[in-house]
């Protein structure tokens, strides 16, 4: 899958505590192609109605840590019950430490479950929030060159890798900053 989409996600989502910032550094990127997406789960929150922030602030979600961001099942047996999937659960919308401000902290998409709702309306909750997060005004494209650096912030932002060309090469360093705190409930 290296040279696949990744899907929409948050580093270290499944962590007690969560990454906080993620630095990439690109080595060797093909032009136009590989880009990486990010989108704000701060503006997507502040975006809600108030009253169905204040709804969604009563909820938790469990982010499944049997797949990766490409999607991909690895060392797990195969997911076919999103309440018995091994994750962490966390507050579905979380406050920033440092800013006061909400966001909706997913993760990933890939068999995420909210406790205590049937499966089906989970289901329908996590794909509306989904489609919330991720409109086309809230993102931002890096499209990447040799020497660009970006710092993002796991805790504010989603994102998600470009297919690219298995003829080409792109080669990304990557530092994940630890978490030093637990996901704060808004």
């Amino acid at each position: 899958y290296a040279n696949h989409q990744l899907f929409w996600h948050s580093d270290m989502v499944t962590n007690e505590k969560p990454a906080s910032y993620t630095v990439l550094y690109a080595v060797e990127a093909p032009s136009g192609e590989g880009q990486t997406v990010f989108t704000s789960a701060v503006l997507a929150a502040e975006d809600l109605p108030a009253e169905r922030l204040a709804e969604l602030t009563r909820l938790t979600l469990k982010n499944s840590k049997a797949a990766n961001a490409a999607g991909l099942v690895e060392g797990f047996d195969e997911i076919t019950d999103v309440t018995t999937s091994p994750g962490r659960i966390h507050p579905l919308i979380s406050k920033h430490p440092k800013t006061g401000r909400p966001a909706l902290f997913l993760g990933r998409r890939m068999h995420a479950y909210i406790p205590g709702l049937e499966v089906e309306q989970s289901e329908r909750g996590i794909d509306e929030l989904w489609e919330q997060a991720t409109q086309e005004r809230f993102q931002w494209t890096q499209d990447w060159r040799p020497g660009d650096l970006v710092l993002f912030d796991n805790r504010s932002v989603l994102h998600r890798r470009e297919p690219f060309s298995p003829e080409k090469r792109r080669l990304l360093q990557q530092i994940v900053l630890k978490g030093r705190e637990s996901v704060i409930p808004y």
